[in-house]
């Protein structure tokens, strides 16, 4: 089904006469105007804000991941030097003993017997020391601070 367009009848139109003492009413663009400013300010500023916002929170994050990844390499070294502390304590002990093992058999120490051991007399006790007064005539009394 085909639908044929007939040319719409032409109106004719005229131009409106206005007296010349009436003009036409401008709109308050001032008000208006200044309410749209005070928005699109308030949209900069909210914009602007947002994104220092999501900027500080990234830095954040990223701050928090650097610290927990220092913190975990400082662990692990800390739990190294605990494990290389345990195995050089072992090392010097075992030292030691090998150091004395080898004196006992060369016969650098000898074995405590009745006829080796000195026995030392103990001093009488002492007199206990009185400390001087510290008592100074001359000394005038003065206020501590004034």
């Amino acid at each position: 089904m085909t639908a044929s367009r007939a040319p719409l009848p032409r109106i004719e139109t005229r131009p409106v006469s206005r007296p010349q003492n009436q003009r036409r009413a401008k709109p308050k663009p001032v008000s208006q105007a200044k309410l749209l400013h005070r928005l699109q300010l308030l949209q900069n500023l909210a914009v602007t804000s947002a994104l220092l916002l999501t900027g500080c929170v990234f830095v954040l994050y990223a701050w928090t991941v650097y610290v927990q990844k220092r913190w975990n390499q400082q662990y692990s070294k800390l739990e190294y030097l605990k494990q290389l502390e345990g195995r050089l304590i072992n090392a010097t002990e075992a030292l030691q003993h090998d150091r004395i093992q080898r004196a006992w058999e060369e016969g650098h120490f000898l074995r405590e017997t009745p006829d080796r051991v000195i026995f030392l007399e103990a001093e009488p006790p002492r007199p206990p020391v009185v400390p001087p007064t510290a008592t100074t005539p001359s000394a005038p009394q003065l206020p501590i601070a004034y």
